[in-house]
């Protein structure tokens, strides 16, 4: 099974974003047609607070997962896993996986409902017995879906929650092939 980035994952992770950056744009617009423009005042640092906490994070978050996942191919065969970038590759027997964590949103730890943009960004790190880890994040596996079900059985796989997914960088030898 091939996993790679997609224009679906990119826009699958950006129509929060786009959703609450509209809000912040229409809601003022709004108030201020049909309130004027004493009353929209207020409305107006409403939506600038409210995009400073709710689309500024998930902007970032975005960004860094694109920059995580740009050129990054990843290859589960039976008991191999191939990790490609940029024409790099890196092979790694299951046997060799230590442990992977799985790091989610709060609401999707407890399978509850997606309320803000940051709530789709999730990811997994695999950890190899030399020290080496691999991110796959929901730009390569939407839900990691494919990647709990390849590994479920076969290594420990820990799930933690957090408020905000951030994922580290790799921390691979991959070599030219």
């Amino acid at each position: 099974m091939m996993m790679k980035t997609s224009i679906k994952n990119y826009f699958w992770h950006a129509w929060g974003i786009l959703l609450f950056i509209s809000l912040c744009l229409f809601i003022p617009f709004y108030s201020k047609m049909k309130y004027g423009v004493q009353s929209s005042n207020l409305i107006i640092d409403f939506a600038w607070a409210f995009f400073v906490i709710v689309c500024v994070p998930a902007i970032a978050l975005y960004l860094r997962y694109y920059l995580l996942s740009r050129n990054y191919t990843v290859f589960y065969s039976y008991k191999c896993i191939s990790f490609i970038s940029n024409c790099k590759k890196r092979n790694i027997n299951v046997g060799d996986i230590s442990h992977i964590e799985i790091k989610m949103p709060i609401p999707m730890y407890f399978n509850g409902l997606r309320f803000f943009a940051t709530d789709s960004f999730l990811y997994a790190v695999i950890y190899t017995k030399s020290k080496e880890k691999f991110v796959i994040t929901s730009f390569l596996d939407r839900d990691l879906i494919d990647t709990i079900a390849f590994f479920k059985g076969k290594v420990d796989i820990k799930r933690k929650p957090r408020l905000l997914c951030w994922p580290p960088k790799n921390k691979v030898n991959i070599t030219n092939n």
